[in-house]
């Protein structure tokens, strides 16, 4: 064999496995017809667009609620800082009156201490709404829930606002339930529900009778938790 035929070999032989490698890549590299109908079929196509109409929903949900709280804290905050004033005049109100020895005898005294006492209890409850929402805002309030028994929590919750539908000349009664009776609650939110109830009514009522019970449904393992009054 003559050296140009053997140079016309080797560069057949190089062509030929040039032309092996480059087609199999070319063969991996290119979406077969199957592959690329099975990726436009309508299955995958319409879970794409479900997966997209979540995506939108999820950010349209937190969007919604990101205005929500704005709002909420916004008319809250202006509430507060209203409302603060009050109870904190009639805390050093009380107190100076006491103190320039102003009462005329030991019921007076007595009774402008209980009317202190008040005025910091309201100012307490809402220092520990701020607190609440300036952990909801920062995601570290987390509810604490375990078994409380609903007597004691309803004794906790007339201590609170007992004082204040006096002073409104308002009769106020709790029907304390069966000290058996046990729920699952987070019981620093579950009372200041209660309290606000009542507090609520308390403020809207010029006059009449207040009163607060529990109804337990034990086939629903549930207990429903009623307020009425009897305004004129």
């Amino acid at each position: 064999m003559g050296w140009s035929n053997l140079i016309y070999l080797l560069v057949g032989v190089g062509i030929g496995i040039a032309i092996g490698f480059f087609g199999k890549n070319w063969a991996a590299a290119t979406p077969t017809r199957t592959q690329t109908e099975s990726a436009s079929s309508p299955a995958v196509q319409s879970q794409t667009l479900h997966h997209c109409q979540e995506q939108l929903q999820q950010t349209r949900l937190a969007y919604h609620m990101a205005s929500e709280m704005s709002q909420f804290k916004a008319g809250f905050l202006a509430r507060v800082s209203h409302e603060l004033r009050s109870p904190l005049n009639g805390l050093i109100g009380m107190h100076q009156l006491i103190l320039n020895d102003l009462c005329d005898s030991p019921e007076e005294e007595r009774e402008f201490i209980g009317k202190a006492h008040e005025s910091a209890l309201k100012l307490m409850k809402f220092i520990d709404e701020m607190v609440v929402v300036s952990k909801t805002e920062h995601g570290t309030d987390r509810l604490q829930i375990q078994p409380i028994e609903l007597a004691q929590v309803f004794r906790e919750v007339y201590n609170l606002t007992h004082h204040q539908a006096a002073n409104r000349n308002l009769i106020l009664e709790f029907s304390e339930p069966n000290p058996e009776v046990y729920v699952l609650a987070d019981r620093r939110r579950f009372r200041q529900v209660l309290v606000n109830l009542v507090d609520s009514a308390i403020t809207q009522m010029p006059e009449g009778k207040i009163c607060l019970s529990a109804i337990p449904i034990p086939e629903l393992q549930k207990v429903a938790i009623v307020l009425k009054d009897d305004r004129p």
